[in-house]
């Protein structure tokens, strides 16, 4: 099983809608047994799965303190597994990150998020533990602005590229329990997503081997 955590130390960065969105288009577009595992006391994971239809991912609430005994539970019948971890818990939050083959770093291109970004990235840096930055909410056209975010980011850890832009349909999809990938499937934030997707699961089957 495969466990991915996206994190930040704040709020408002995307990472909730981000676990989501990997989640729903692990299931519908590679067929995997896929799981959600809610840490996260503001529960957005559990009320958007109390809005969904269609049975996967699978939605479980936890705790910090029972993550690990939960994934081990989890793992002869789920093949990737989405950790969603408070905003403002930095235990939580490394619990979360000892768990999981990757860490994503989900942060805006903002100062404050940056800074917020800084103290998660030292963190898992002393405790060797993998992770990348992925942007959220970024603008729809590169720019030399933008760049110089990624350059930013780039100073503190591996930004991954794509990046998740602006898109009305990542919070509609939300709004309904669903993901883009089943709410428009032929649109921009599918495509991202899938990228994202991609590239994350590359990155991980990279490591081990």
């Amino acid at each position: 099983m495969i466990v991915i955590s996206p994190v930040q130390s704040k709020g408002g960065t995307g990472k909730s809608t981000v676990g989501i969105q990997l989640a729903t288009t692990a299931t519908c577009l590679l067929g995997l047994r896929t799981a959600i595992v809610d840490t996260d006391p503001q529960g957005s994971a559990t009320k958007w799965a109390g809005r969904r239809a269609p049975p996967l991912p699978l939605l479980f609430k936890s705790t910090p303190a029972r993550l690990q005994d939960d994934l081990r539970q989890l793992r002869s019948s789920v093949d990737l597994c989405i950790v969603d971890t408070s905003g403002h818990d930095l235990a939580a939050l490394s619990q979360a990150a000892v768990s999981s083959n990757l860490t994503v770093v989900a942060t805006r291109p903002t100062e404050l998020d940056r800074e917020a970004a800084v103290d998660v990235i030292s963190a898992l840096r002393q405790f060797g533990l993998p992770h990348v930055v992925l942007l959220t909410q970024a603008p729809h056209r590169s720019s030399a602005k933008f760049r110089l975010w990624v350059d930013q980011y780039a100073q503190l850890a591996e930004v991954m590229d794509p990046v998740l832009t602006t898109l009305n349909a990542f919070q509609d999809s939300i709004v309904l329990g669903l993901g883009v990938e089943e709410y428009e499937p032929n649109g921009r934030a599918a495509e991202e997503v899938r990228a994202a997707l991609d590239w994350i699961l590359r990155h991980i089957n990279g490591a081990r081997q």
